[in-house]
């Protein structure tokens, strides 16, 4: 399913019903027309990470089409086209662990990113093969050209994000979080939340 497909269907679901309002408000789904710097900002600085090294940038329009063309496994391309995704690399750079909102079942407001208990473990366990992938962060990183990556830390997290899932968004987040204190891991770990907004609008209103 293409980005536009995912997108429009979060949207429809947001409007199976009179209270459509609420629904959206429920999932914090957001129609947005063009990229808001000012609520990027916002939202950046209303994540808390004490103790944990945090780095975020907004990607261009063209990464998103990269991500997916590093495999050809459809259901890891599937995966890699969601809105919302976090990915872990382990202390050889390898990624070792995905998990993507279409992998997370849903509650009333909320989607719960510790489906069948992924989230009980560090690194969580992925919620698809990726044994076969031999994925590394630098074929990550070199889709973004212009941007340095640190990778001094055991463990390195991407998380894409997105303004207009910004409520399943901010839970993903505080999930990874959550779980990094959990296991007390807040000194070998570096984020990186790069928001796709870009990427999604383009899509959305191809």
């Amino acid at each position: 399913m293409n980005m536009k497909k995912i997108i429009l269907a979060i949207l429809f679901l947001s409007t199976l019903s009179s209270c459509s309002t609420l629904l959206s408000k429920l999932y914090g789904v957001n129609n947005l027309k063009k990229f808001d710097k000012e609520k990027y900002n916002h939202f950046i600085t209303s994540i808390e990470h004490t103790g944990i090294e945090i780095k975020s940038f907004y990607a261009d329009t063209t990464s998103y089409l990269q991500i997916r063309n590093l495999t050809k496994n459809p259901v890891v391309k599937k995966t890699l086209s969601q809105p919302v995704q976090i990915l872990y690399f382990d202390k050889n750079e390898k990624l070792t662990s995905i998990q993507a909102n279409c992998y997370a079942k849903g509650g009333l407001g909320h989607l719960n990113w510790n489906t069948n208990g992924r989230f009980n473990y560090f690194i969580p366990t992925s919620a698809i093969n990726i044994k076969k992938e031999y994925l590394s962060i630098k074929d990550f990183t070199a889709c973004y050209p212009n941007k340095d990556f640190e990778l001094n830390k055991d463990y390195t997290i991407i998380i894409y994000w997105s303004l207009i899932l910004k409520k399943i968004s901010k839970d993903a987040i505080s999930t990874v979080i959550n779980n990094i204190r959990k296991f007390n891991k807040s000194d070998d770990v570096i984020i990186y939340l790069v928001n796709n907004d870009k990427s999604l609008i383009r899509y959305m209103n191809s």
